[in-house]
């Protein structure tokens, strides 16, 4: 009967606590999104006002930023100095590929950040700050859009995760 009851409790607390981690990912996700555009937007400052390179401005973003951003631009930055015959699309898709999984964005998210590579790398200064612009637009309706549709979601998420348990003790029981 104890084991019973000591099961119940464990199936009930991991139902419970995967509806938490659904609600926290969601929290990362929104999180990571602002200080993506502001790393954007820090880009944007050092290829307009400082005249930077790109391979210099990803590497000064990536001093005034945190894990995992702060990796990714240092990477693509020393990947641009080495000159190894890739174009900057394919160091910035490949280095967002293999690093997607630190990240909490959706597929559709990290679609439109490898976009951003494939506009970013071949413009001269004013088109690559227009299109840092226009990224930054996106990732602020994104941003927009979840801040008002995240505490109904978190709070379904934790709701789903408290059912689910129950739903399995129900049917084990």
């Amino acid at each position: 009967m104890i084991l019973k009851l000591i099961g119940s409790i464990m199936i009930l607390a991991s139902g419970t606590m995967l509806g938490v981690k659904m609600g926290y990912n969601l929290r990362l996700r929104l999180k990571q999104l602002k200080r993506f555009e502001k790393i954007i937007s820090m880009l944007r400052g050092e290829i307009r006002y400082n005249n930077s390179t790109i391979p210099e401005a990803m590497r000064h973003v990536s001093r005034h930023t945190v894990n995992p951003f702060d990796e990714i631009l240092m990477k693509i930055s020393e990947e641009l100095d080495a000159f190894e015959g890739r174009t900057f699309k394919e160091i910035w898709e490949s280095t967002f590929e293999e690093n997607g999984t630190k990240l909490c964005f959706t597929k559709e998210q990290l679609e439109n950040i490898k976009h951003l590579g494939e506009s970013l790398g071949y413009l001269d200064k004013e088109m690559q700050v227009n299109t840092l612009d226009l990224f930054m637009e996106q990732i602020r309706t994104d941003i927009k859009d979840m801040e008002q549709t995240m505490p109904n979601n978190v709070r379904m998420y934790n709701c789903l995760g408290v059912m689910g348990g129950i739903l399995v003790l129900l049917i084990i029981v």
